[in-house]
């Protein structure tokens, strides 16, 4: 029988997925012309209409999603959660929410003191201004003309003002742009859309750059290993249409996998835990003992009301269905455009330093498609598995910004086509709990503001048989879910236990770095796909200035002086 495994083509860079930083690290890496570039997507192109259209959300299929499952959660009496993950082009920013959080001033400072250097905030700033094309306009923190549109939420509902207004008659400012100089406050919300459109990675960075000829793309591409000749990363095998092949990186492989994904590569590869490589039959090349450690997510929890106004859940009927639909091919507004961000607060829990709580909010409510699906509420914890409810209802939020808990990411076998073993208490720590709580206790209290109670005739979920703490903490302990943000797992820093130094190159071996959330030493205060963006625009710079000094090292001292200028 011939050997299926065959040597392809040699490139200067090798990235491994094309989602939120891998899109990005294509499309800057191969703005030099001099340079090769090739991407590896596990997944298919992004060409659905679920995956473009906002609304289509719920019906993203799962042949798009990683669906890594989980180990039973004790925090959540056992519940077994499944963790997202884009398998398409674009990644998870093709399946996510689109909404738009950078974070706070706090996180990059925090990071930076960790050990992070260069990551501090006022280091970051121009590259989350380089990464936009904001629709409110440039200024000190927003920029304008970059690849990725930002967009404020398109959907009139009357919820939507009063759920603004009624947080700040809780005690909150009003904050017209929590992206901007500060993140305190009660807005409109932003989304990562274009003309009311879904604008993806896929879309904003991948699609302009393979017009080039020096970026190659290639699909249904499933990542096994990095291949090494001692201690440097020289290539990647992967596998496509049941065929094994190997690229080579001349420069550098550039693992883009996601906080979950990147992890098990790495130590399928060879870098990890030693303990837990050589459990698993897997040679080791560098004993990095946090490969996979600090996993980190945001807790969540649904607060359903039922309103005595038109909201989504009724809308979405024949008639006004029709009216939403022209909305949309006429002006690239209404229900076609919702996401879940359509207001949005962030607010200081009562023993933290700075923002600790999100909550969003959006004009519908949802339950689970099938008895089967739903907990003991009727919610489903897949968002991908949901129902409009029949009554007009609107939806707060809650979340926990800054969790205690670290779970950890680990290796099932040495058989790299495995999904890895994925461990975390959601409300374990006692802090989670607790912030948790003071998050289900904001919404009411915005939901018994002036504005508010004009609307809202009855609290749904969880409802008025929920009072006291402990109700409240036995309903989040069934109800609570992820908020699809894993980070941590490869954290930057210069102490042992760190994966990667603050050029994001992976300690022990040379010619490899990794770019995602994973890199995260903390989880950022919000969704993380902004920050994401944002870590894989500075990589690129972090890349392009090796590779000059490696260029000027190489001339004679006369060019070098020319090309330092």
């Amino acid at each position: 029988m011939r050997d299926q495994k065959h040597t392809e083509d040699t490139y200067d860079y090798v990235v491994v997925g094309a989602g939120s930083a891998g899109a990005v690290m294509a499309n800057r890496l191969s703005e030099e012309a001099s340079v090769s570039v090739c991407v590896l997507e596990a997944g298919g192109h992004d060409r659905h209409l679920a995956v473009r259209v906002p609304a289509g959300l719920p019906k993203i299929k799962s042949d798009w999603d990683w669906n890594y499952p989980a180990e039973p959660d004790p925090s959540r009496n056992g519940f077994a959660d499944t963790w997202p993950g884009g398998k398409l082009v674009g990644g998870s920013s093709s399946i996510n929410a689109m909404v738009w959080v950078r974070g706070n001033r706090m996180d990059f400072n925090t990071w930076a003191a960790l050990g992070a250097e260069g990551w501090d905030y006022e280091s970051v700033l121009p590259y989350f201004k380089r990464a936009e094309n904001f629709e409110g306009g440039a200024d000190a923190y927003r920029g304008v003309g970059g690849p990725q549109q930002v967009s404020y939420m398109r959907i009139d509902n009357p919820t939507i003002p009063a759920y603004v207004q009624g947080a700040t008659e809780a005690g909150l400012p009003r904050n017209e742009d929590y992206n901007g100089a500060t993140q305190l406050g009660a807005a409109i919300g932003q989304t990562s859309q274009k003309n009311g459109l879904r604008e993806s990675t896929a879309r904003s960075y991948l699609a302009p750059a393979l017009r080039r000829e020096n970026l190659t793309l290639r699909t249904h591409a499933q990542v096994s290993r990095i291949l090494f000749e001692g201690d440097r990363a020289v290539g990647v095998e992967y596998v496509s249409k049941g065929r094994t092949h190997r690229v080579r990186a001349e420069r550098e492989v550039v693992v883009c996998g996601g906080a979950i994904a990147s992890p098990k590569i790495l130590m399928v590869s060879g870098i990890g835990p030693e303990a837990e490589l050589r459990r698993h039959g897997v040679e080791v090349i560098a004993d990095v003992p946090g490969v996979g450690q600090n996993l980190m997510e945001h807790p969540h929890a649904f607060m359903k009301f039922q309103v005595n106004v038109s909201t989504l859940n009724t809308e979405l009927k024949p008639l006004p269905a029709m009216k939403h639909g022209l909305d949309f091919l006429l002006r690239r507004r209404g229900a076609l455009t919702s996401n879940f961000n359509q207001g949005i607060l962030f607010a200081e829990s009562p023993t933290a330093k700075w923002v600790d709580l999100e909550m969003q909010m959006y004009a519908f409510g949802v339950n689970a498609v099938t008895a089967e699906e739903a907990d003991e509420y009727g919610l489903s914890h897949e968002i991908h598995q949901v129902q409009l409810d029949k009554d007009p209802m609107i939806t707060m939020l809650p979340a926990f910004l800054r969790p205690s808990h670290r779970g950890s990411i680990g290796l099932r076998s040495s058989d790299p086509a495995a999904k890895p073993v994925i461990r975390y208490e959601l409300v374990g720590h006692p802090d989670d709990m607790e912030g948790m709580l003071a998050g289900v206790k904001l919404a009411r209290e915005i939901a018994r503001t002036p504005s508010m109670r004009k609307l809202i005739t009855a609290e749904v979920t969880p409802g008025p048989d929920v009072r006291t703490d402990d109700d409240i903490r036995g309903y989040l302990r069934v109800a609570g879910f992820t908020g699809k943000h894993p980070s941590g797992t490869c954290r930057i820093g210069t102490d042992d236990d760190a994966v990667v130094d603050p050029e994001l190159k992976v300690r022990g071996v040379r010619g490899l770095r990794v770019v995602d959330a994973s890199v995260m030493p903390q989880v950022t205060s919000g969704n993380t796909n902004s920050p994401t963006i944002m870590i894989a625009e500075r990589a690129a710079d972090l890349i392009k200035a090796d590779r000059l000094q490696s260029l000027i090292a190489c001339r004679p001292a006369s060019a070098q002086v020319a090309l330092a200028r």
